[in-house]
């Protein structure tokens, strides 16, 4: 479940070089991504990451990996958390949590 901020209105340079090996067909016929589920979440300013979540969704579009229609933008995430890094906000807990259902549904669904 790739999670990004947005940086220059993508994805940060890390999690592609990430995605761009994962994405790599090596000596069998199919690489780690493909046809594999996701759900996006991001954290930023304002928008909550939404013009990098578009891209992400292009980007892992290459090896068909299915992508949850739902995702989850926090905006001001650096005040949900913790000094511990805990997430700390109810309401955006309760988000997540529908969020990881969602996924777990998708995936068994798509199951063969």
């Amino acid at each position: 479940m790739p999670g990004t901020p947005e940086y220059n209105f993508s994805v940060t340079g890390v999690l592609k070089n990430a995605l761009d090996w994962a994405s790599r067909r090596g000596t069998g016929d199919r690489a780690p991504l493909d046809g594999k589920t996701a759900a996006i979440i991001g954290s930023g300013g304002r928008y909550g990451t939404l013009r990098s979540q578009l891209h992400l969704r292009e980007i892992l579009a290459h090896n068909e990996v299915y992508v949850l229609r739902q995702s989850l933008m926090l905006a001001g995430g650096s005040t949900l958390f913790d000094d511990d890094l805990h997430l700390t906000d109810t309401e955006t807990r309760e988000r997540l949590a529908k969020l990881l259902v969602a996924l777990r549904n998708w995936t068994l669904r798509l199951q063969i």
